[in-house]
């Protein structure tokens, strides 16, 4: 599954949103570093990269996004 140029942006801005609403949630505990400066990084990862079906989050064959930022896992919720 391939997005276009727009699509990644778009999800890229929802990303750093939803980043920022969890760490409000969080009662202001994280750091939003990560999910800010590498939305499109993830957005295009997501996009062109990793083999997914959303219609199948079970797939035994999907690819996997693994990142160990320490306080700069929010990016990937």
């Amino acid at each position: 599954m391939q997005f276009d140029t727009n699509t990644l942006s778009t999800l890229a801005t929802e990303a750093r949103g939803i980043a920022i609403d969890g760490v409000v949630a969080a009662g202001y505990v994280g750091h939003l570093g990560m999910p800010l400066g590498a939305a499109e990084i993830g957005a295009v990862t997501y996009g062109y990269g990793l083999i997914v079906d959303p219609a199948k989050p079970r797939w035994s064959n999907r690819d996997r996004f693994v990142l160990s930022a320490g306080h700069g896992s929010m990016f990937l919720y």
